[in-house]
């Protein structure tokens, strides 16, 4: 059973979300995106502590929008051939 500090309400918290040098590495984070100070990993090699992940998933979901169209367009032509 969880404690009630895990939770509010019954409901869940969401873990934080990686820094973008952590996320790319798959490592764990000990960072905070609220918190303006690096994560230990991003001291550790030196380099920006950033949080715009948003911007791949945007591009992750326009990549497979146009893999659904193309998908599409294929099946479309096979089934008038047939």
């Amino acid at each position: 059973m969880k404690s009630a500090a895990n939770t509010i309400q019954g409901v869940r918290k969401g873990r934080a979300k990686p820094c973008d040098v952590c996320r790319r590495r798959k490592v764990k984070c000990d960072g905070n995106a609220s918190n303006s100070t690096a994560c230990s990993s991003c001291k550790s090699l030196k380099v920006a502590c950033t949080y715009n992940g948003s911007r791949d998933t945007e591009g992750y979901i326009k990549n497979l929008e146009l893999e659904v169209q193309r998908l599409k367009s294929t099946l479309g032509k096979v089934c008038t051939v047939g």
